[in-house]
């Protein structure tokens, strides 16, 4: 089975060189493992950035109540973190590719 960790941040500010950072300490991090689709708890009403890194080539998508497939549009390769922003409440689901 593979593993998918979130780190969720209440947004990004820019860091001395510029670029967008995330503020240490995460409000909340998920350790999900998976292989069929699976399902994250709801991020928090104060999440609007999430930081996700995987140790296996998967898919994922962010929504309401989502369900991962093979086919979904978010493929990350393994070992590589991944920056996105989210709506509060939304879960994030997770699938094997």
């Amino acid at each position: 089975m593979a593993t998918l960790w979130i780190a969720e941040f209440p947004g990004a500010r820019l860091g001395r060189t510029g670029q967008p950072v995330a503020v240490l300490p995460p409000l909340k991090s998920q350790k999900i493992t998976f292989s069929t689709t699976t399902q994250s708890a709801a991020l928090l009403a104060s999440t609007a950035l999430v930081r996700v890194v995987a140790d296996a080539n998967c898919h994922l998508v962010v929504n309401a109540d989502p369900t991962a497939t093979t086919d979904s549009a978010i493929r990350l390769t393994a070992d590589t973190p991944e920056y996105f922003e989210v709506k509060p409440g939304d879960e994030i689901a997770v699938i094997a590719a």
